[in-house]
């Protein structure tokens, strides 16, 4: 019993979660426990992550992390188990790379520091 609520509740994250980029204005959209939205302005991004746990990893997702500039948010949001390959796109629309799980800072050979 408990088994088919879990799926039926995952089903509906999945369904909800997303994100759109238009300019100057993003949106995400996800779902806790009730559907939440979120829009802001690209330039109040200040920060942004990508994290994924061992089970996202072989499932090829990610969790998106983003802090933005004052608001009523606290000043973090999420958008968790979105495509690997779609996070990366998302960093990357959204300033540039961002951290990753999958990118690590190389330094080149015989570089100090």
């Amino acid at each position: 019993f408990v088994t088919p609520g879990f799926a039926w509740f995952g089903a509906l994250r999945h369904r909800d979660a997303g994100w759109l980029l238009d300019g100057e204005q993003f949106l995400m959209r996800w779902r806790a426990m009730g559907r939440v939205t979120v829009l802001t302005r690209t330039r109040r991004i200040q920060f942004r992550k990508l994290t994924a746990d061992p089970f996202q990893r072989r499932a090829s997702l990610a969790t998106f992390h983003a802090a933005v500039a004052s608001g009523s948010l606290g000043g973090g949001i999420e958008l968790p188990h979105l495509d690997a390959e779609e996070a990366r796109e998302l960093a990357f629309q959204l300033g540039g790379p961002a951290s990753s799980p999958d990118r690590r800072l190389r330094r080149p050979a015989g570089s100090n520091g």
